[in-house]
């Protein structure tokens, strides 16, 4: 299973001042579209905090339309709000929340952070002054004081299972298995929903020695779930392991076969964006099923599985796996290319643990194989990568500029 299945950090979401809930967006604060995105309903009529300040309803009222001209990208008529907001009372509830999601809109990340901390010192209670924090850390990399903003948006919110899934995810990320294995515990507990949570959770319990455990929560998983990326993850876990590579082998066959369906059913003119969504869990899928095949030493299978899933998404850790099954095969020379390439694909240095260590592990698999010390600038090989995935067309208009799409179905 790709660690991309483990971003849960940042849940930085926009703060919804209806009265009403209203439907989550998918922008973060700087516009992105990289984290998903809670549903909150702020106290914003209801000040409250060590420092109490007095509450301004016409304050408010301007902070409410801040929010929404930020949704609308209007950043000048956010700022323009938020200073009349700030001439009626510089204290109001979510006042600094929003200002910091206007800095940041403006990519200015430490000026962001301030206001947070402005919002945070103002409502020790507001999680979501710590939720963004927590997700203005981990864009600025800093690790350690996103794992303190989570922390604090834990304490601040205990009956809630996103502040503790995303220090779950902070903590996998930098190797601190056992409590990871603590908070995606908590997690669970407070919402049983989410299985990748589940999944996530035994990942943590099998690195951290608690391999019995892991194996019944993956079991349990396999047991009970109908959902192709559960399958696939606990798939992978479970034989990852080496606990159960027949049980492993049944359920990324399920998996395969469930995306696989999915997406031979969408024809090109009519295929939704769920659709083409499932390429990437089809590539993964690919890899987690050719991966059980190598450790089941059925190599021919497991390189047409893991090959294919290398083809469709390059991915730092497949091409660990394939090079894994060519060394096998004693393709030596096709070995050191794949780990090269995949290392290429990794940032140096890379800020999480995880990917800082897959790199040290390829080049260390070149090193070995070349008898030699292997080392590369960063990005190297990354084209390389990109062409195994190039098809070259002629140009149908002779040469002269033009836009087009192309859509490609696999058989």
């Amino acid at each position: 299973m790709f660690q991309r299945h483990l971003v849960l950090a940042g849940f930085v979401c926009f703060l919804s001042f209806a009265v009403a809930q209203t439907a989550p967006t998918d922008a973060a604060p700087d516009g992105s579209q990289t984290a998903p995105l809670l549903q909150a309903v702020p106290q914003a009529n209801a000040p409250s905090g060590t420092s109490d300040p007095q509450h301004n309803a016409i304050a408010s009222t301007w902070i409410w339309q801040a929010e929404f001209r930020l949704r609308s990208k209007d950043l000048e008529g956010a700022s323009q709000s938020l200073a009349k907001a700030r001439q009626l009372n510089d204290q109001e509830r979510n006042l600094w929340l929003v200002t910091g999601d206007l800095e940041w809109r403006r990519g200015q990340m430490h000026q962001a952070i301030d206001d947070y901390k402005k919002e945070a010192a103002l409502y020790p209670n507001n999680s979501l002054a710590y939720e963004r924090l927590a997700a203005a850390y981990l864009h600025e990399q800093d690790w350690n004081e996103a794992i303190a903003e989570e922390r604090k948006w834990a304490e601040a919110s205990p009956q809630d299972a996103m502040p503790r899934a995303a220090l779950g995810y902070a903590l996998i990320s930098t190797e601190q298995y056992s409590e990871a294995a603590v908070m995606y515990q908590q997690a669970v507990s407070l919402n049983k929903t989410p299985d990748m949570w589940k999944v996530k959770l035994s990942r943590a319990q099998l690195r951290s020695g608690q391999v019995e455990m892991g194996k019944a929560t993956l079991e349990a998983l396999l047991a009970d779930s109908k959902d192709a990326a559960v399958l696939n993850g606990a798939a992978y876990e479970l034989g990852d392991a080496d606990l159960d590579l027949p049980a492993a082998e049944t359920a990324a066959h399920k998996a395969v076969a469930m995306v696989s369906d999915r997406s031979a059913a969408a024809g090109l003119g009519t295929a939704t964006d769920s659709d083409l969504a499932q390429m990437p869990l089809l590539a993964e899928s690919w890899d987690t099923l050719g991966w059980i095949l190598f450790k089941e030493h059925r190599l021919s299978e497991a390189e047409n599985y893991v090959r294919s899933a290398w083809l469709l998404g390059n991915h730092d850790e497949v091409g660990l796996h394939l090079g894994r099954v060519y060394e096998a095969e004693g393709k030596k020379s096709e070995a050191i290319a794949t780990y090269r390439m995949a290392a290429g694909l990794i940032a140096s240095p890379h800020p999480w643990p995880y990917y800082a260590h897959m790199r040290e592990m390829l080049l260390a698999k070149v090193a070995a194989l070349e008898g030699g010390m292997a080392s590369m600038p960063a990005g190297a090989n990354s084209s390389a990568a990109v062409e195994l995935r190039t098809y070259t067309i002629p140009n149908p208009v002779n040469g002269t500029p033009a836009t087009a799409e192309f859509s490609t179905a696999y058989d």
